[in-house]
């Protein structure tokens, strides 16, 4: 792909209005958070995860992100509409200089946020704690007697997880994502569908916007561009960190205590201390919902190495 640097200074922008040139930093600072969501998002899970557990967990964190980028899109939103669309200057001067794709890319999400799921989840799910309308409840007394709530304790500080907890929130937010269907797999692609259709309005909106708002800086602008390759990235967002980016020692042994008497308590079971690895799993990104499974974990095949 080419790479086009655009080369702004100080005083250029600061000849811009002060409405203007906000407006060109926050859209430009939104554009990356969804930009940066979405790529984490893509990065839990490359390949097969080495065992069941790792596979859940890696389709919840898949799920936290998803959440959170909901959330972003919601305020991205916001920001056109309270920066543009109530200020009638800049948008007199910059909507109408928008292509048919950025026309149509407004309307979109004009008729998407006139009642919007995502903006449901990101108020009573995704950024807030409250649980002002009792969703954890009401998702929790819907779970199957079957349903495998489990926590994931580990002696490594910042590894555990709380699988149970994603599962019960995770179920609020397909129920506003997708009201009135019983099927998880069908609620998440809808959620799904919503996500992909307004970040891409959003991309294309704010991407039109932020270069008409450089060339009221700079009618001149300058740039360099070179030609990078495209080798796709070996990296992805593991379900575990190594120790060596972890807490303190002691910290890391305070924890183990805990663990321990965790286990002796009943509320975890003892590892064996011999890595072992299992198959494919059917937990993986593209099917995250599937961690609703009536069968138990296969405590043989799902050690933690």
């Amino acid at each position: 792909m080419e790479l086009h640097t655009v080369i702004l200074t100080k005083s250029k922008l600061a000849a811009l209005p002060q409405a203007e040139r906000s407006l060109l930093v926050l859209l430009g600072h939104a554009s990356n958070e969804i930009n940066v969501l979405s790529k984490l998002i893509l990065m839990v899970r490359k390949d097969a995860p080495p065992f069941r557990i790792a596979g859940r967990i890696e389709a919840d964190q898949a799920c936290v992100l998803l959440r959170v980028l909901v959330g972003q899109l919601h305020e991205a939103w916001e920001l056109f509409r309270k920066r543009v669309q109530r200020n009638r200057p800049l948008h007199e001067k910059y909507v109408p200089l928008l292509d048919p794709e950025g026309a149509a890319a407004l309307s979109n999400l004009k008729r998407h946020f006139g009642d919007s799921p995502l903006t449901q989840i990101r108020k009573k799910v995704a950024f807030h704690y409250s649980d002002d309308d009792n969703l954890t409840e009401q998702s929790f007394q819907a779970v199957a007697e079957t349903e495998p709530l489990e926590l994931y304790l580990t002696t490594q500080v910042g590894n555990s997880f709380y699988y149970a907890s994603e599962v019960i929130v995770m179920s609020s937010a397909l129920t506003m994502a997708a009201p009135g269907t019983s099927n998880d797999q069908q609620a998440f692609a809808k959620l799904c569908d919503h996500v992909i259709a307004v970040s891409r309005d959003i991309t294309e909106l704010f991407g039109q916007l932020k270069p008409r708002s450089c060339r009221a800086a700079c009618p001149i602008l300058k740039r360099r561009w070179k030609r990078i390759p495209m080798d796709r990235s070996s990296r992805h967002l593991p379900f575990r960190i190594s120790s060596n980016s972890m807490l303190a020692n002691s910290r890391r042994r305070e924890l183990g205590n805990d663990i321990r008497s965790r286990s002796r308590s009943g509320l975890c079971s003892k590892r064996s201390a011999t890595p072992r690895q299992s198959g494919r799993c059917d937990c993986n990104f593209l099917r995250p919902i599937r961690w609703r499974e009536s069968r138990p974990i296969s405590r043989k095949s799902d050690r933690c190495p």
